[in-house]
């Protein structure tokens, strides 16, 4: 990459690579692969009445939110 280090990185939530990542480029912005949150979406809300609708409001609220502010009063 030319001697340039990237400044963020995407990766799924394998504590392995997070270890890695805080290790070998401390000064990285880690984010969570979008697909892999929402595919595990249906199991952490399989304690709730309607799983699909929240499931659904969270890709709603994740996919329609057009800044910082309007996605955490949602």
């Amino acid at each position: 990459m030319g001697g340039i280090h990237p400044t963020a990185i995407i990766t799924d939530q394998a504590e392995a690579i997070r270890n890695a990542i805080r290790d070998v480029v401390p000064n990285i912005i880690h984010h969570f692969c979008m697909w892999h949150i929402l595919s595990k979406a249906p199991e952490k809300f399989k304690h709730l009445k309607n799983v699909s609708r929240a499931t659904n409001e969270l890709k709603g609220v994740v996919y329609n939110s057009l800044s910082i502010q309007i996605f955490e009063t949602k």
